[in-house]
């Protein structure tokens, strides 16, 4: 992982964050995550 700010949110050990985010980027993000989760299944 290339972790260049803290906090760094690192999700499924694949997918990372950097940084303060607000709210609707880690909601975005986890919908995105939680889609691909879904059709892989």
């Amino acid at each position: 992982m290339a972790i260049q700010a803290v906090p760094a949110f690192i999700i499924n050990k694949q997918f990372l964050i950097n940084g303060g985010q607000p709210p609707e980027v880690f909601e975005k993000a986890l919908t995105e995550i939680a889609d691909q989760s879904d059709n892989l299944a």
